[in-house]
């Protein structure tokens, strides 16, 4: 009993991520349903390995700023995120720790994320166009890419590892079913986050499929960019016209034209916050600008809700972890499809937002994890909790 209750916890807790900021006003999912399934799981070990470990006690001295930074801006809310976020770390690295990583059933768990956007596709979407961008049953079509690229990647790992040829196939075609609800959600990071994971892919297992992808992609794209010049916004635009309308021609307007609201409007309204000192040296206990406009960029927000010194010391930890546990052994030949499946959740969401997603946490714990793993042949101590 004493080892189920923190399986238990720990799938709850999965399962629920997907869901985590639905809910009425201040209780949502994260708060009424995995806040205390992590409250148990602390109760119900009797040993909590912290590492000595540099990066995992920075993270959680974050968090722990977090809530600091909450109650000197008054802005409770992110008080109870800052303590979500820490026993999210604490759990989640104890677990995956004590159990060499994700278990099948844990990563079952995450595949099932697609399931709802993709039966809420089948049943109610028309057709792709620049007024009717797909998004699930999410808020924005970006944020539905986030839960669908955990599920791919998930995916991913349980097809490299099945030998019953009638999954494989059942996964192939949710792959399938993946790749059109990203596409039909004429999300720029979704699709980068798509094409990116697919060729680390075939860089990892065949050099030659990775450059002959790499050369009919640069064809495509070269097509791309040269009907763009062409395309106006419309509603009449064909699927291929919209993607390409999203692709070069919005983002060339932001760019360029920046406008209200645009990411780049929202950067210079960030340097503007910093240079006037509205930024507070301990944060401001909150991912929005000083004038209540969300930032929009993953990134920026470490520095809003921290402020500058421990925002972008955090930034340098967190490029650390990526690139010496997942960019160098991708690199070096590692084939890992672990390593992908972290990675993509952090290259879908800097585009939107890190911290307003909880699960971002859970994928900072699997980093750790893989850093803990990798050091593990110095000696690296821990006491317990």
């Amino acid at each position: 009993m004493q080892k189920l209750i923190p399986l238990f916890c720990v799938n709850w807790i999965i399962f629920f991520f997907q869901f985590e900021s639905f809910g009425i006003g201040p209780v949502t999912v994260v708060r009424f349903l995995i806040f205390p399934f992590l409250l148990l799981y602390v109760f119900s070990v009797r040993r909590m390995n912290i590492y000595k470990s540099f990066s995992l006690l920075f993270c959680l001295f974050f968090c722990v700023f977090e809530v600091v930074s909450g109650v000197f801006n008054a802005e409770i809310h992110f008080c109870i995120q800052g303590i979500i976020n820490f026993l999210t770390i604490v759990v989640f690295v104890d677990f995956l720790t004590k159990n060499k990583g994700l278990s099948y059933t844990n990563l079952l768990l995450f595949a099932s994320y697609d399931l709802s956007s993709i039966l809420f596709y089948l049943i109610t979407f028309s057709g792709v166009n620049l007024a009717n961008r797909f998004q699930g049953i999410y808020w924005d079509p970006n944020v539905m890419c986030v839960y669908i690229f955990i599920s791919f990647c998930a995916k991913m790992v349980l097809f490299s590892q099945e030998k019953r040829n009638m999954l494989k196939l059942i996964l192939g075609l949710f792959f399938l079913l993946d790749i059109i609800v990203i596409f039909s959600s004429l999300s720029r990071a979704g699709i980068l986050g798509l094409g990116v994971t697919v060729l680390l892919v075939f860089f990892m297992y065949s050099k030659w499929l990775f450059s002959f992808l790499v050369g009919i992609l640069s064809v495509v794209l070269g097509y791309m960019y040269h009907i763009a010049f062409s395309l106006t916004w419309s509603l009449s635009l064909t699927p291929l016209e919209a993607l390409t309308y999203r692709l070069f021609v919005s983002s060339t307007v932001e760019l360029e034209e920046g406008g209200v609201g645009s990411r780049s409007d929202r950067l210079e309204r960030l340097f503007e916050s910093l240079e006037k000192g509205e930024v507070s040296l301990f944060g401001n206990g909150t991912n929005y600008l000083p004038d209540g406009e969300f930032m929009h960029n993953g990134i920026a927000e470490f520095i809003l809700a921290a402020g500058i010194i421990l925002g972008t010391t955090f930034i340098g930890v967190f490029i650390y972890l990526i690139c010496v546990n997942i960019i160098w052994p991708i690199l070096k030949g590692k084939r890992n499809l672990f390593l992908l499946f972290v990675l993509s959740f952090f290259i879908v969401t800097v585009f939107y937002s890190y911290l307003s997603f909880k699960s971002f946490w859970v994928f900072i714990s699997f980093l750790l994890f893989l850093n803990i793993e990798r050091v593990k042949v110095n000696n690296v101590n821990f006491v317990n909790m």
